[in-house]
Order: C-alpha cells, then structure tokens, then sequence
C-alpha cells in the first residue's frame, strides 16, 4: 500500500496550507517558502456529521498553526456552470438543495460555478478557521485557473479513490467538468472514451495529461495507452516532494495540492 501521508514540517518551514474537502475525507498539505511539499495528512472514511470524526480534525496542532496563505478545495458533490450570476438559480439546481450554495467566477471567462458544501463541512471550516482567512474555491475552478492559456485542446483526467474527474477544454475555455463514481479500469476507460467523443476530441492525436494515483508501469495506464496515444502523465517543474521522501513517489500524485497553492489567489 502506498503511504500517501508523511510530516517533514516544523515552525520554521510553514508558509501555506491546502485543504482538500471531499464528501467522505478531509486531506491537507503543508508547503514550504520555496512551495514544496513538507506534510500531507488524510482523514478518510469520515462523517462530517459525526463529532467523533471532526473532533480529530479539530484537535489536530498542525491545523492550529499559522500559515501566510490557507487555500480550500472542495471536490465533493455536484458543479453547475453558467454564463450568468443569478443566485435565484440555485433553488434549481439538482444537489445543491441541501448544500450551501457557494458561487465563483471561472478564471479568464464569462462563466460562473455554482457548487456547495454541507452545514458539516461549513461548520468545520468555522471552527478551524473562524476568521475566515482563507480561499475557497471548487475544483473546476481550479483546473480552469491551471490550464488557463492553454489553447490547445486538452482533455486532464484526475483519479482519487473511487473517483474519476475529467476536464475538457478547448480554445482556451472550458468545454467540460464531471466527476465519476467508478468501479474498476474498464469504467474508467469507458467515461474517458466517452467524453472524447462527446468532446470531439481525437484520442490519436488531442494532448491528454493524468495525475493522481496512478503510474506508467500501471495496467490502467498501459490500457489508456493502448487507446489514447497522446496521454502522458502530469510533470510540473514547479511541484516538489521533500527531499527525504521516496523517489517512487511522485508530485503527481499529489496534483490538487500542489495546483491549489499554485494557483492561490
């Protein structure tokens, strides 16, 4: 098993902190004045609703220290975009009805996302952060703020747990976001295929970049190979691991992180 979590942080290197909000998990990472990762701690298999669960999360000290910049990414639950900000949509749209509705302003275009975060997770975020001095924002917006001035098309996949994210994008605007549950590599194959077709994107030849979880000696990466020939793995000269970690681990694993302080506002 892959140890995704470990602490080379101290008070003396502590600059910036990402958050990670998903429907069952809380994840944070610690970075370092020249932006490399130096801490990365998951909480999995959580309820939001269970005291229990958050009171971890609240008594852990990494969390109570101060950072210059704190960024919040939220992956959970559904993301509606629009090309007009009209809060009196939100009544309409599907899984915001029991969320709180946040809206953002796609980086670089006249579109707006509308997602949402439960009263768990707001309250969570209250109790750690009760200034509120810190950066919110979905992951579409994210991937939008990262790609952004990229104008050949370009279809991202990102892998979590259970979880598959594709994000399209063409002549610099997003054409697509949506979020999976899968199952196995064949499901991932399928949704990925068939966001190409939906896209009109060319799995010959359109540029297809992949990060989290996975690595080119994987079978679902030999699989994708096999049917996108233009599919390489995320590499960005600006993500570092610490120096006393693995070599086998590798700062596409960690992508939402290191996008999310790279991209902080």
């Amino acid at each position: 098993m892959i140890q995704r979590d470990f602490d080379y942080s101290s008070n003396d290197n502590l600059q910036k902190l990402s958050v990670v909000l998903m429907a069952d998990s809380f994840f944070y990472s610690i970075f370092d004045n020249q932006n490399v990762m130096v801490c990365h701690q998951s909480y999995i298999d959580m309820m939001y609703s269970d005291p229990q669960f958050t009171k971890l999360i609240k008594e852990d000290t990494r969390l109570q220290r101060q950072y210059l910049k704190t960024s919040i990414l939220v992956m959970s639950g559904d993301a509606h975009q629009i090309n007009i900000k009209d809060d009196a949509l939100i009544d309409i749209f599907p899984g915001l009805e029991l969320k709180n509705a946040k809206v953002e302003k796609i980086p670089g275009q006249a579109l707006y996302n509308y997602y949402g975060i439960t009263n768990h997770q707001e309250d969570l975020l209250q109790y750690l952060w009760p200034e509120k001095n810190y950066y919110l924002r979905s992951f579409t917006s994210l991937l939008s703020a990262y790609f952004i001035g990229t104008y050949q098309p370009i279809l991202h996949i990102h892998l979590e747990d259970g979880i598959l994210y594709l994000y399209v994008q063409k002549e610099g605007k997003m054409f697509l976001y949506n979020s999976y549950c899968t199952k196995n590599k064949l499901d991932i194959l399928y949704f990925v295929l068939a966001a190409c077709q939906y896209t009109g994107l060319d799995p010959a030849s359109d540029h297809v970049t992949i990060s989290g979880w996975i690595d080119r000696d994987s079978a679902l990466y030999i699989q994708l190979k096999g049917y996108i020939s233009n599919i390489t793995i995320l590499s960005d000269i600006e993500h570092h691991l610490h120096a006393s970690f693995p070599e086998e681990i590798k700062p596409h694993f960690y992508f939402t992180h290191h996008a999310n302080i790279q991209c902080a506002s």
